[in-house]
């Protein structure tokens, strides 16, 4: 089976932080995981501090890395188009400076010795 990840880059509408935290954890990470095919989501917020100078310029304030496995990625996206309808949205989320993409697994998983 193939393994894939989702990256979705997102923002609070400001003064909405708290609003937009309280969906994410409490709602749409658990929707999200009803989708046949993802098997897990982190969420994560930028760091203060980054590795690398302006790596994370125009990124999200927010970082939601989902998990899929799946031998047929088209028929997972298909599935996902139908059943956003049904996922409940917040408008504390700023839709228009929200960035995804999906990537596959071209090598597998390595831990520091």
């Amino acid at each position: 089976m193939a393994r894939y990840v989702f990256l979705a880059f997102s923002n609070p509408v400001p003064g909405r932080e708290n609003a937009f935290l309280e969906w994410q954890k409490n709602v749409h990470i658990p929707d999200g995981l009803n989708i046949p095919g993802y098997v897990a989501a982190t969420f994560y917020k930028l760091a203060d501090a980054q590795i690398l100078p302006n790596v994370a310029e125009g990124s999200g304030a927010y970082l939601t890395i989902w998990e899929i496995e799946t031998d047929d990625i088209a028929a997972t996206k298909a599935q996902v188009e139908k059943m956003l309808p049904s996922f409940t949205w917040s408008d504390a989320i700023a839709d228009d400076r929200t960035r995804t993409g999906t990537y596959v697994a071209v090598a597998e998983r390595r831990l520091a010795k």
